[in-house]
């Protein structure tokens, strides 16, 4: 319903019954997350780790945090520990995958994003971020096949079909119809208008961005 600190008083209540009931904890950490209070939500997700060492959501819920607070050292740490608990998390090697991005270790970065649409082969959201990835490596067929998947599994998406655009052109050695095709469904999402206008601009008329 929406109603933060009624959640909170009635987690408690429980937690007061049964201190050892880690999904509480789980729960509490959750609730006070959404409230703002990230100190208190880091407690509690660490009272859940502490019943349940192996309880990989709440490593989750502590690298959500960190993310949001883009200390990504911390997060990649609390990620690792919940890939160990849970090896088919796939979340997790996403959330590994974003981190690592952003300390600028995009092989290892993509690695880890391999790991979690192998775990879960629907998860768009991997599969858009791993296109990325490749393209950020100038590798054009995998970006092409992550994009691919991408697109086929969330067609509104104009994200995936922006990175199959970028693979598609290849830095213009590859095919500039099947990347014009890909840019043009992508700007029909209006979040990813201007970005894929942009790249068609850049293919149509590649002298205006010589340098």
């Amino acid at each position: 319903m929406g109603n933060g600190d009624e959640a909170i008083k009635h987690y408690q209540k429980a937690l007061n019954i049964n201190p050892n009931y880690y999904k509480g904890w789980f729960a509490m950490g959750l609730a006070k997350k959404k409230n703002g209070d990230y100190e208190g939500a880091l407690e509690a997700f660490n009272k859940a780790i502490e019943i349940n060492p192996n309880y990989y959501k709440a490593y989750g819920g502590m690298g959500d945090i960190y993310l949001e607070q883009k200390d990504y050292d911390k997060m990649i740490t609390v990620y690792e520990k919940a890939v160990k608990a849970n090896p088919k998390y796939s979340k997790g090697y996403l959330s590994l995958g974003i981190a690592l991005r952003e300390l600028g270790r995009l092989k290892e970065a993509a690695e880890k994003v391999e790991l979690a649409v192998k775990y879960n082969t629907k998860y768009a959201t991997a599969w858009y971020h791993l296109a990325r990835l490749y393209n950020e490596l100038s590798d054009c067929t995998n970006a092409r096949r992550a994009a691919l998947e991408a697109t086929e599994l969330r067609s509104n998406f104009g994200g995936g079909w922006y990175e199959l655009g970028i693979a598609e052109w290849c830095d213009g050695k590859g095919n500039k119809a099947a990347a014009l095709n890909a840019l043009e469904h992508g700007r029909k999402d209006r979040k990813w208008r201007k970005s894929c206008e942009y790249e068609i601009d850049r293919i149509k008329n590649p002298e205006k961005y010589r340098q």
